[in-house]
């Protein structure tokens, strides 16, 4: 095993010595627009996952941003991800407790996926969220959705 890696990492180094192509060439970001934020209280938690396994447990989440919330949208920025299937959970922690609320097992605050899957009884599959990132620069739009009976939970906002 411990040569096949030394033989990839040759090859890759030969195609970059060929290229040209500084590393940061093989990579791109992917700038992330969450909108529909109903209000400025507490934050935005947005998590990058780039495979089905463990999808929706963070421990394996390739990347997770937490920004303050702002009333209509936040931006965030992944940087020099790999070539690859990319899928997006994005949660709205109004009341800043640092979990995502659940009234009857449903949630209270707000949460979105990738390709505004919008789930009914659970949460979308890896595929039905996921989105391809190549070597240029890509841009993801999601809209925040918030469940109704969440403004009747105390302290959701």
């Amino acid at each position: 095993m411990a040569h096949n890696k030394k033989k990839t990492s040759c090859v890759v180094a030969s195609l970059l010595a060929v290229t040209g192509l500084p590393l940061a060439a093989m990579s791109a970001d992917l700038n992330v627009t969450i909108t529909h934020l109903r209000n400025d209280q507490g934050f935005v938690d947005v998590t990058l996952y780039d495979h089905s396994k463990g999808w929706l447990d963070d421990t394996y989440a390739v990347g997770n941003l937490t920004l303050k919330a702002h009333a209509g949208s936040v931006h965030a920025v992944f940087s020099q991800l790999k070539p690859g299937r990319y899928a997006i959970v994005t949660t709205h922690d109004e009341n800043g407790n640092g979990r995502m609320d659940f009234v009857l097992g449903l949630p209270a605050e707000g949460y979105a996926f990738s390709n505004d899957i919008r789930p009914f009884f659970s949460a979308p599959s890896f595929d039905r969220a996921a989105f391809d990132v190549g070597l240029t620069n890509r841009q993801v739009e999601i809209k925040m959705v918030y469940p109704l009976f969440g403004k009747f939970v105390k302290g959701t906002h």
